[in-house]
Formats: structure tokens, sequence, C-alpha cells
């Protein structure tokens, strides 16, 4: 399960997982950590009790590149009933709400491998 959180790209300039930023002077591409979906993750940001976090780019059609944050239920937990529905419950709860404190939920899936 996961659940894919909007990161706008000047909110935390000179990231690792950016491109050009310092730690990356050369523009040369982070290596990133594997696949969700449609999303590359670049650097892990948290591991909480239930879930860890990533820094993740979406990529498309003609350079079309935007970097967002996936939440990722923990593997060990992706198949207990009781935590897929409080992870789902949280999603849906956050997606209600629009404050500029609070990220916006743009995308909830589940991928074979996550």
């Amino acid at each position: 399960m996961r659940a894919e959180k909007d990161r706008s790209p000047g909110t935390r300039a000179g990231h690792p997982g950016r491109r050009g930023g310092p730690g990356n002077e050369g523009g040369n591409e982070v290596p990133a950590l594997g696949q969700i979906g449609k999303y590359e993750l670049l650097h892990s940001l948290a591991v909480g009790g239930m879930a860890e976090v990533f820094l993740a780019r979406q990529t498309g059609m003609q350079g079309f590149e935007k970097v967002v944050v996936i939440k990722r239920i923990l593997p060990h937990l992706a198949n207990q009933a009781r935590f897929v529905q409080m992870f789902l419950d949280e999603a849906r709860l956050a997606a209600r709400f629009n404050h500029p404190n609070i990220v916006q939920i743009y995308d909830l899936g589940q991928d074979a491998d996550a």
C-alpha cells in the first residue's frame, strides 16, 4: 500500500535526491532505491512504527517530472488487515483536508512489490 503526497520542488532546496543541488554538483542522477508503480524512489526520509516515507520522482511523457513523497506501509505489516485498514483510514482522513500546512494526497494505490 502506498500514498503519494505532493512535494513542491522549491520547498527543500539542495536535497540530496534532487538534481543539481548540493552534494550533486555535476547534475548527475542519484541512484534510485527502487520503483513503486510509476514512482522512482530516490531517498528514504523516515521510518515509523507503521510506514516508511520516501522522496520519489514521477516521470512522464516529454520530460514531465514531479518530485513527490511516498508513504508506504511497512512490508511486515502489509498482510495484516488491521494495519492496512488503519493506513487506508489515515489516507481517507488526510484527503479531506485542504490547508497550506497539510500535505495533499494525490494518489493511493497498491503495488505488487510494495
